[in-house]
């Protein structure tokens, strides 16, 4: 193969034309594997900052319902309790609503932001839940009430109300995550 390159390029000019051929080969490659790796990198930020905004989208919607069921359970608090089991059967629709949402909000946290994940999800969860953000200890204790009927007690309110708080936390907390992983993004 070598005496075969020396017999075609013999000559000087033929050589001088063979390692020009030879770097602009490399240039082009190299320009085209650079403008490739470049336009992977846009794309992947463009990618994450969507998945950011979209995950941003969803906490917005959980703090709106949160904070419809944090007036209904600060009412529910001044209530006799034979009102009180009306007002849960009320609150059913907002609960169901973020039971809706929130499967979409961990299954974005476990793909896209797993730095977020010992933050807001409980790995030991302790019952069964449809997620295994902390926001369901909420969920959990909000049925374990509504199965109560009349039995439920002023404390049984005071531990809803602190698990509302503790979800209100996290929806903080994933809130300015999301905000600094934007601001690394642009």
């Amino acid at each position: 193969m070598i005496t075969w390159l020396m017999n075609v390029f013999s000559e000087r000019t033929d050589q001088a034309r063979l390692v020009t051929v030879i770097i602009s080969a490399l240039v082009a490659l190299t320009i085209v594997y650079t403008n490739h790796y470049l336009a992977k990198l846009r794309e992947k930020k463009t990618f994450d900052i969507s998945k950011v905004e979209e995950l941003y989208t969803i906490i917005i919607q959980i703090d709106q319902v949160l904070s419809k069921l944090r007036k209904a359970v600060q009412y529910l608090g001044g209530l006799p309790v034979s009102k009180n089991s009306k007002l849960l059967v009320e609150c059913q629709s907002d609960i169901d609503e973020l039971r809706k949402i929130l499967p979409t909000a961990e299954m974005l946290c476990r793909l896209y932001f797993k730095e977020l994940v010992p933050d807001i999800i409980v790995e030991t969860y302790p019952t069964e839940g449809p997620t295994q953000l902390r926001i369901g200890y909420f969920l959990d204790h909000f049925d374990h009430i509504k199965n109560k009927k009349n039995d439920f007690t002023a404390d049984d309110i005071g531990e809803l109300f602190r698990t509302l708080t503790d979800s209100e936390k996290f929806t903080k907390i994933v809130r300015e995550k999301c905000v600094q992983r934007l601001n690394k993004l642009r």
